[in-house]
């Protein structure tokens, strides 16, 4: 939904103002945590690089810990009924510029893909999604935006126009797009998934081939993570227990 800022640098924040963890290890047991509302970290040498983005301005308190771009968790309290997302939590792959790497049109790979494994929270109030939040590109201009949710609880479409149904190995989406400047794309599984293979390559082809997105758009940047809206007004913890991003050119 928002643009994840690129790290040029790593900014290795302070472990101070963590808060207590409900249902995970004590904070001290990661190799990294931050309670900052844009808390960074970047063990990736540019690559990679992980992130609080509690972007909203009326977001509630959260803490992200890692171990590295693959283990992470957060832990957040957001308020209940709210429906405008309020944080991202993510762990990025940068491509392009921002991993100091010439720009690959989108037309150069035969494979975007992703294995991933989550643990999510249980109980009222909960309004989130787990997604990959895929960007497009010339230089540092971003053209589009293309989302896959693979386990939504709470979470209406409005605001969207509905694109159809697509079938991506095996499994079934239902696509979306919110005008905007980018675009916006949804792919959303109609079933929630807490482990497996996400094919990006396979969902941005089929907006490529109907005209909805340019095969010359290049590829920027993979972030996956959690869009939270509500938590019902208590903390929970949202895990990634791995996660590996990764392609192959033609």
């Amino acid at each position: 939904m928002r643009r994840v800022a690129v790290a040029l640098s790593t900014l290795l924040l302070s472990l101070a103002f963590v808060l207590p963890f409900t249902g995970m290890a004590n904070a001290a047991s990661w190799r990294w945590c931050s309670s900052a509302s844009e808390g960074t970290w970047q063990p990736g040498f540019g690559r990679w690089f992980i992130q609080n983005d509690a972007w909203n301005g009326s977001h509630g308190p959260q803490t992200i810990c890692a171990n590295s771009f693959h283990q992470w968790a957060a832990n957040s309290k957001q308020p209940r009924g709210n429906t405008a997302v309020m944080t991202f939590p993510n762990s990025q792959r940068n491509f392009g510029p921002a991993a100091n790497l010439p720009m690959a049109p989108f037309s150069k790979f035969r494979a975007i893909n992703s294995r991933f494994s989550i643990t999510v929270p249980h109980g009222s109030g909960l309004k989130y999604n787990a997604a990959y939040d895929v960007w497009y590109g010339k230089g540092w201009d971003t053209t589009s935006e293309v989302m896959m949710w693979v386990y939504t609880v709470g979470v209406d479409m409005g605001g969207s126009s509905y694109l159809g149904k697509a079938h991506i190995f095996g499994q079934t989406f239902n696509v979306y797009r919110y005008d905007g400047s980018p675009p916006e794309f949804v792919f959303r599984l109609d079933h929630n998934e807490t482990h497996g293979t996400a094919h990006l390559q396979a969902a941005t082809q089929w907006l490529v081939n109907r005209h909805y997105m340019k095969a010359s758009e290049g590829l920027t940047a993979v972030p996956f993570g959690f869009e939270i809206r509500s938590t019902g007004g208590v903390f929970k913890t949202f895990r990634v227990n791995s996660l590996d991003i990764y392609t192959a050119r033609k």
